[in-house]
C-alpha cells in the first residue's frame, strides 16, 4: 500500500521556485579579481582588452536594381501578388528553367503544401503520411483540404 506524500507537487514547485529565486537575489562578491582558466587577464567590463575591438558595419540592404522593383511595385493599384506584373515575370522566368505546362506561385511553403494536398486530390477519409516532429505548418494544409 502507497503512503501519501508529505509534500504535494504544488508545494514542492512553489517552494523549489522561491529556492531559485532567492539565489537570484544574493548579490555575489565583486571585490575578487576576474581571472580566466586561462589566465588572459580581466575582462573589458572590468578594464581588461575588448574581444571586439570595432563595431560591426550595417550591411548594405538592397541595390539600386532592387530598390527600383521595390519602388515600381508600390505604384501599382494593388499588392495582391497573385497576378502582379513581378509575380507574372517570376513565374516566365522559372518556366524557362524548368519547363513546365503548369506553375503556381506561393506566399510561403504552407501555401504551397495547401496547393498540393488539392492537387493530388486528397479527400477526407484518405492516409496522409508526414513527419511526427514538424511545425504546424506542415500539416494545416493537409487538415485544411
Amino acid at each position: 500500500m502507497k503512503t501519501a506524500p508529505s509534500i504535494t507537487r504544488r508545494e514542492f514547485i512553489a517552494g523549489t521556485s522561491a529556492l531559485l529565486l532567492s539565489g537570484d537575489l544574493v548579490k555575489a562578491d565583486d571585490s575578487r579579481p576576474t581571472e580566466d582558466l586561462d589566465g588572459l587577464g580581466k575582462l573589458a567590463i572590468q578594464g581588461g582588452e575588448k574581444a571586439v575591438r570595432k563595431a560591426a558595419q550595417k550591411p548594405k540592404r538592397w541595390g539600386d536594381p532592387e530598390l527600383a522593383q521595390f519602388t515600381e511595385m508600390l505604384k501599382q493599384d494593388s499588392l495582391i501578388y497573385w497576378k502582379a506584373p513581378q509575380t507574372t515575370l517570376l513565374v516566365k522566368r522559372f518556366q524557362e528553367h524548368v519547363p513546365l505546362k503548369y506553375v503556381m506561385n506561393c506566399s510561403s511553403g504552407t501555401a504551397a503544401l495547401h496547393i498540393a494536398v488539392a492537387t493530388a486530390g486528397i479527400a477526407p477519409g484518405d492516409e496522409v503520411i508526414t513527419s511526427s516532429f514538424t511545425d504546424i505548418g506542415t500539416v494545416i494544409g493537409i487538415l485544411f483540404q
